[in-house]
């Protein structure tokens, strides 16, 4: 591949240019509750019949030899061509960087579709922006005709929070380095968390760019994350393709016992007293007036009665902060039984670590 400023570049960005050899490709974007395909990260794929990188080669040599506003324009040109392919109630992204914008070839191409609705403009932050007037006044003309904003690579780039205050973008997507390792790395998952709040605070859908591995995928899903793509979800194809059956299935399940609660599967009833007996037979949970759980008793044979502090925890807690809860108590009441309780505290059923520590082992 020749370096960034060799002249051969020219004359091969001069021909896709002028010949259009730039054909699309749409990578997934996933609703992760529904488990269905939202919408589609419109890509570029150079048919020119020489190696000379990939995508960011290309563009990057584009803007060093003047050609950037016509490889761009013809990238555009090719992604809003397949607009009438996509899917109801499905959305197309298209990355522009916010010199791209500005850029007269991309105006005209963008000129010619007068109404954007479905259109998402992805605005890269690879790269500081000058004039956030200036582009805030093109972004204005484009959701004028319907077209929505997202903010690209948040997370990586510069000037994060500037970026998203500035833009008041309707999608955030979060840089593959915050996803990469999220299930084992609790400052990927803190930041995602966090860049998740800010966005629900300007009314924005977080999409997590980069999901490669169940692990990363169920991580996500713990942390509420909505849409997500990557390879796991679906490669870069040259049509506008589903989500795999199997994969639909699962994250529909996962989203079912989310919303009933995991913990009520685990809930076994127990039987409640608001004085503590002389003699048990069986795991009595000892409740207040209320019915909110103050103690649990355990018989331990013969006359002997043990008493643990009620570690009361609620349907849709993520059943790993509740088994780390649970594990972190003091040594008599470690392995007590856990009491579920309801939105007003008061006792809906028992949970064993037995059957905690299994539902973790199987998932």
């Amino acid at each position: 591949m020749p370096e960034l400023a060799d002249k051969s570049w020219c004359g091969v960005l001069e021909r896709v240019c002028r010949e259009r050899l730039i054909a699309p490709a749409f990578q997934p974007i996933v609703d992760l509750a529904r488990g269905v395909v939202c919408g589609y990260e419109g890509l570029s794929r150079f048919t020119v019949d020489v190696q000379l990188g990939g995508p960011d080669e290309w563009f990057a040599a584009a803007a060093w030899h003047g050609y950037a506003g016509r490889l761009e324009a013809v990238a555009l040109e090719a992604i809003l061509a397949s607009r009438p392919e996509l899917p109801p109630n499905a959305f197309l992204s298209l990355n522009l960087s916010p010199d791209a914008l500005r850029a007269p070839e991309v105006a005209v191409v963008l000129g010619h579709a007068e109404d954007l609705a479905g259109v998402v403009i992805e605005i890269t932050e690879q790269a500081p922006v000058e004039d956030y007037a200036a582009l805030e006044q093109v972004l204005g003309g484009l959701r004028a005709r319907g077209a929505m904003v997202a903010v690209d690579d948040t997370g990586s780039g510069y000037a994060s929070l500037r970026h998203l205050l500035a833009l008041q973008p309707q999608f955030v997507k979060l840089d593959r380095t915050l996803i990469t390792g999220v299930d084992h790395d609790p400052r990927r998952s803190s930041a995602v968390a966090a860049i998740g709040a800010f966005a629900g605070q300007l009314d924005a859908w977080l999409i997590a760019e980069g999901v490669e591995t169940h692990a990363e995928l169920d991580r996500l899903l713990e942390l509420g994350v909505p849409l997500a793509q990557g390879y796991l979800l679906g490669r870069p194809a040259p049509d506008m393709r589903r989500l795999p059956p199997e994969l639909a299935a699962r994250l529909r399940e996962h989203h079912t016992l989310r919303r009933s609660g995991v913990l009520n599967a685990l809930a076994r009833p127990a039987p409640t007293m608001r004085r503590t007996p002389n003699l048990l037979d069986r795991l009595t949970v000892l409740v207040d007036e209320v019915d909110r759980p103050q103690q649990v008793l355990v018989p331990r044979g013969g006359r002997r009665l043990d008493r643990h502090p009620a570690m009361c925890v609620q349907p849709h807690d993520e059943i790993r902060d509740v088994a780390l809860r649970a594990i972190t108590r003091h040594d008599d009441h470690r392995y007590a039984p856990l009491c579920l309780c309801d939105d007003l505290g008061r006792l809906a059923g028992v949970i064993t670590i037995a059957s905690l520590l299994e539902n973790l082992a199987r998932s």
